[in-house]
């Protein structure tokens, strides 16, 4: 994946928000299914009120952990992956506390 930063207020549509719960972090939703076909891209964006890195399985991402800023939103376009699950991590920097999900967030590729 490649990274994309963008202002919130050129918003494009969110498929995942980091976002306050009960003491901790939430990603909604949990799991995102994306399809390349149709979308090459999946949007991120972050309500935590600190900066979050994301962190992407091997051949997703290339270079160091991705940052997304307080009230910002991220785009990365999807890498030619074989279809299947792909478990991603996001971590609150000020909480030093790792984002929820039902599950270890995950994004879906089907083809």
């Amino acid at each position: 994946m490649i990274q994309e930063d963008t202002k919130m207020s050129e918003r494009t549509p969110v498929d995942v928000s980091f976002v306050p719960h009960k003491g901790g972090y939430r990603a909604q939703p949990p799991s995102h299914v994306a399809h390349p076909f149709a979308k090459n891209t999946v949007t991120f964006r972050n309500f935590t009120g600190s900066p979050v890195d994301v962190f992407f399985p091997g051949g997703f991402l290339t270079g160091g952990p991705p940052r997304i800023d307080v009230n910002a939103e991220a785009t990365w376009t999807i890498a030619d992956v074989p279809a299947g699950v792909y478990p991603y991590a996001a971590y609150v920097v000020n909480a030093k506390q790792f984002v929820e999900g039902n599950s270890a967030p995950e994004i879906i590729i089907d083809k």
